[in-house]
């Protein structure tokens, strides 16, 4: 009687072996969405990086380079570095956020990047598009966006109005010519004695 009083305890309590299938991993949520928020941090040293960077070469070409395009030039390329690391680093942090999506279609999963869309964008989180982050056009969509365009962008786009603004790009002045002064010179000439005669000089041609 106790075996069979045991045995039924077990079978009461016992948890159906389709809900234990369908119960979402927590532990995997929550160590994606601390990927995600890694990217940030991460992101933002990237962003501090190259507005220093760019500080520090236009201090240093100031005191120590004659040469200001070669300053502008070194701080363009260097924005544009960065621009292109920063999006790299959004398109790896995306493809979680597309899998934290999946994640959450479960029932029963946590809601945090849904939740946060209707309450910043008003409406659910949009299903993840079609292409994948590895490709150019995500690439391109990444890149422009202001997320990750301030404030490489600006930097980007200061250097390159003062590089093309610069005298050392402009093009060089053509020398004046001498203006010509058609007509006749009254010479005169002074000789030894100290008179003088005025000889009526030929007309230019």
């Amino acid at each position: 009687m106790a075996e069979l009083r045991e045995h039924r305890v077990l079978v009461r309590y016992a948890e159906p072996p389709s809900a234990a299938a369908e119960k979402p991993d927590t532990k995997e949520y929550y160590y994606v969405q601390d990927l995600i928020t890694g990217f940030n941090k991460d992101c933002l040293e990237i962003k501090k990086w190259s507005v220093a960077t760019a500080s520090i070469v236009a201090i240093v070409g100031q005191g120590g380079l004659k040469n200001l395009s070669l300053v502008l030039l070194t701080i363009l390329v260097l924005a544009f570095v960065f621009w292109i690391t920063e999006t790299i680093w959004r398109m790896n942090q995306w493809a979680f956020i597309r899998y934290v999506r999946q994640l959450e279609l479960k029932p029963g999963a946590p809601q945090i990047s849904r939740k946060w869309a209707e309450a910043y964008l008003g409406q659910a989180t949009p299903e993840p598009a079609v292409d994948p982050e590895g490709s150019f056009r995500a690439f391109l969509e990444h890149f422009l966006r202001p997320r990750t365009f301030l404030p490489h962008g600006i930097v980007f786009g200061l250097a390159f109005i003062a590089l093309a603004s610069s005298d050392r790009w402009r093009p060089a002045a053509e020398p004046e010519q001498p203006q010509r002064i058609e007509g006749s010179v009254d010479v005169r000439l002074i000789g030894p004695a100290g008179g003088s005669g005025a000889a009526p000089a030929e007309p230019r041609r």
